[in-house]
């Protein structure tokens, strides 16, 4: 059993034995961890506590409103205590997996996570009707739209005929879309070297899939049919990749994280990035 299914067991644990709850969505459940990244694997990071003022203010701030989109007229507050206390004080394992899955019930905000393919048109329009009046506070777009957008940009370039040319423009799209998750946090300060060396880094190393992919690029040069062949192939994987990138740099921010990050981080951001890369090819 992999490192990520061994947690998502211990969440499970934790909604029916210690909260009593009856019944667990799975998916959200698994789309929540996904969404905190590389900190579910760090002791501290992967648990909230509930006496830390100062952790507490960076979960309204910058789970609630930024990653849900609420506003101040949601009683954000109330429901963080209303979790804490459902956990109880001699609970030490207040896994930030479920405390955020708890805060996505509560506000109904299970559509935030729901892959786009999978709504139906009747949960998009009752989405709309119950955040219209929350998204009139918004200044920025949700960080879920930027990664997606970013993500799409990233995919056409893939179709562009000249090897080599494209990834270039791919790296590039990434690097465009961290400045814009950056600029929705207001504790992160962007700095264009760190951002560009942690993208190199966390991309960074690849063996055979990395021949495989230049292999679809040698694939481009090949006339008539090797355009159509190897832009597909790369166009899935600037798309998959940057969508990647992007989920875990937002949950980065999200849980109090910048640019200034230690070595172990990074390698947990790599790490990440590996499993969910190797994870999405598997199939091929």
């Amino acid at each position: 059993m992999s490192k990520f299914e061994q947690a998502i067991e211990t969440y499970k644990k934790s909604l029916t034995e210690k909260l009593d709850k009856k019944s667990i969505d799975e998916d959200l459940l698994r789309a929540v961890a996904k969404s905190c990244g590389p900190s579910i694997y760090k002791a501290d990071a992967s648990k909230v506590a509930c006496s830390d003022k100062k952790e507490l203010e960076k979960i309204r701030q910058n789970f609630l409103i930024k990653k849900l989109g609420l506003s101040d007229e949601n009683p954000l507050d109330e429901a963080i205590k209303e979790v804490c206390a459902a956990f109880g004080s001699a609970n030490r394992n207040k896994y930030r997996v479920v405390f955020y899955y708890l805060l996505v019930e509560r506000f109904s905000k299970q559509a935030v996570f729901m892959p786009v393919e999978q709504k139906t048109a009747k949960e998009t329009n009752k989405s709309k009707k119950s955040h219209s009046h929350n998204n009139q506070k918004m200044n920025h777009k949700s960080t879920d739209t930027i990664i997606h957008d970013h993500a799409l940009y990233a995919a056409g370039l893939g179709f562009i005929p000249i090897p080599i040319v494209d990834l270039a423009g791919i790296t590039v799209v990434q690097y465009k879309m961290i400045k814009k998750l950056a600029d929705t946090y207001n504790h992160v300060s962007f700095d264009e070297t760190k951002a560009k060396s942690i993208l190199a880094a966390i991309t960074g190393g690849f063996t055979s899939f990395e021949l495989g992919l230049f292999t679809r690029i040698i694939f481009k040069g090949v006339p008539f049919f090797g355009p159509i062949i190897g832009g597909t192939a790369i166009s899935g994987f600037a798309y998959f990749s940057t969508k990647i990138i992007g989920q875990i740099f937002d949950e980065h921010f999200a849980s109090g994280g910048d640019l200034s990050v230690e070595e172990l981080t990074v390698n947990k951001m790599r790490e990440m990035f590996r499993f969910e890369m190797k994870k999405g090819t598997s199939t091929d």
